[in-house]
């Protein structure tokens, strides 16, 4: 059965060059490293083009269609029980560790792809965010800019640096190692495969 985040037929995405173009609202490409304050983290997420991630650009749900989908034909295990859940694990950070409103230049990611892949499991559920344009990005960010806790971190993306982005498929074959190891680029914009109903609007600069 079709729908409008798994359609019957996927052709492959077109990659398109970077242009002229603004992400979360701010330039594609931010402003150089800078540590003068102290040590750097790397930070992981994945997101659409526009700079919002699959929860707030309402497109969480072609993850966890795919993911089922997969499951349920036998091509992807059911998740593991041996750890505490993720959301679980955030909802205690959002009580103990995180401000109860976030600024409008504030983003979450995680310090690993280990973590990442908590949150996003499903090679399948990944592949479909791919289809609706979804990269793995990685950004720099000064320690002062973080809030961090276990289940993932708080960062501004105001101080932060863009490093890399490649399709989001990949987190699930990409090793924290060889992340670390890949040098900075500039960011590339996958062509959607899905038309969606109603279009993904980056996030105004001065939204609250």
């Amino acid at each position: 059965m079709e729908s409008r985040f798994m359609p019957a037929e996927v052709s492959p995405l077109a990659l398109r060059e970077a242009a002229p173009r603004t992400v979360y609202g701010y330039p594609a490409q931010p402003c150089a490293i800078n540590n003068r304050y102290g040590t750097n983290m790397r930070i992981y997420r994945i997101e659409h083009s526009t700079g919002w991630g699959p929860e707030a650009s309402g497109t969480l749900a072609a993850h966890v269609l795919a993911a089922g989908a997969a499951i349920a034909e036998g091509s992807e295990p059911p998740p593991a029980n041996d750890e505490e859940h993720i959301l679980d694990a955030e909802a205690r950070d959002r009580r103990l560790v995180f401000p109860s409103t976030m600024m409008h230049y504030q983003s979450f990611g995680c310090k690993s792809l280990a973590t990442l892949r908590r949150w996003f499991p499903s090679p399948a559920g990944t592949k479909a965010l791919e289809e609706l344009d979804a990269t793995l990005c990685a950004f720099e960010a000064r320690d002062e800019d973080v809030i961090a806790a276990p289940s993932q971190v708080l960062f501004n993306r105001l101080t932060a640096t863009f490093l890399w982005n490649v399709p989001a498929s990949m987190l699930h074959t990409l090793t924290d190692e060889e992340a670390v190891r890949m040098p900075r680029k500039d960011r590339i914009f996958l062509e959607p495969n899905i038309q969606l109903s109603a279009p993904i609007v980056p996030i105004p600069a001065a939204a609250a």
